[in-house]
């Protein structure tokens, strides 16, 4: 591909994960139109990132390689104003579309949700756990809330069980399309349990009779083909309420 002078509009799209490398000739580079994913411009300055309106500017006008990468989980459709001339637009005209990445996953029959219940047993701590069925797939899990009916304070324990409470994961997800198909992808096992499970602790927490935990998380749990992760109550013969969501990739 031949550098740009004077000044071009170039459109593509960037699938997820993909990038793109262009040899240019040019003084600035300007955000004419963005829609989904996450873009980041890398060239012999350093960095940055991509988003509607913004221009960059370069010292001086020569020719250079451009590397654009789409880190988002959605393609971006974009357009850039690339040149050596000098364009200075105080607003954007025409329509401007923002899409948000986690709109384009429900859209798409991507994003679910799972709330239910287990009922408390005499002498035994109620446990829940959610499993990635698939072979293929990653399930990403971006809220956990939990609530316990106990009179007493008890701990709320969220860890990677080893070895794992499930054996059936009939109770499966909803989708968060309208009229989409419950997911077969993630499926989850609830009931109670002797003894307290061993496994990786990722979360405790002290909470009180109906009160509604919501599970600070900075990052998301991914879990790859067959992981699991669950809640665990330190409290016997109690009722629990539960709600899982996040995504599929």
């Amino acid at each position: 591909m031949s550098g740009f002078t004077f000044v071009d509009n170039l459109p593509m799209t960037i699938e997820a994960g993909g990038h793109i490398t262009l040899p240019v000739n040019c003084a600035f580079v300007y955000v004419s139109e963005l829609v989904g994913g996450s873009v980041t411009m890398e060239t012999e300055q350093g960095r940055v990132p991509l988003i509607l309106g913004r221009r960059i500017e370069f010292p001086k006008n020569e020719s250079r390689n451009i590397r654009l990468k789409n880190t988002g989980d959605t393609s971006a459709v974009m357009e850039l104003l690339i040149g050596s001339g000098d364009v200075r637009d105080s607003n954007v005209v025409g329509l401007v579309s923002v899409v948000d990445g986690s709109v384009k996953r429900s859209e798409q029959g991507l994003a679910w949700q799972i709330s239910n219940g287990v009922n408390g047993v005499a002498g035994e701590y109620p446990i829940v756990e959610l499993k990635n069925k698939s072979s293929d797939k990653e399930v990403v899990v971006n809220q956990i809330v939990c609530q316990h009916a106990t009179a007493a304070a008890g701990y709320i324990l969220v860890k990677r069980f080893t070895p794992v409470f499930g054996a059936t994961w009939g109770d499966l997800s909803a989708n968060k399309l309208s009229g989409g198909a419950s997911s077969s992808v993630v499926g989850l096992e609830r009931g109670n349990s002797a003894t307290l499970l061993a496994g990786d602790d990722f979360y405790a927490i002290r909470a009180g009779q109906d009160e509604v935990l919501n599970v600070p998380i900075t990052e998301p749990y991914v879990l790859e083909p067959g992981e699991t992760i669950g809640i665990q109550l330190a409290i016997t013969q109690t009722d629990i309420r539960f709600i899982f969501a996040g995504y599929i990739k």
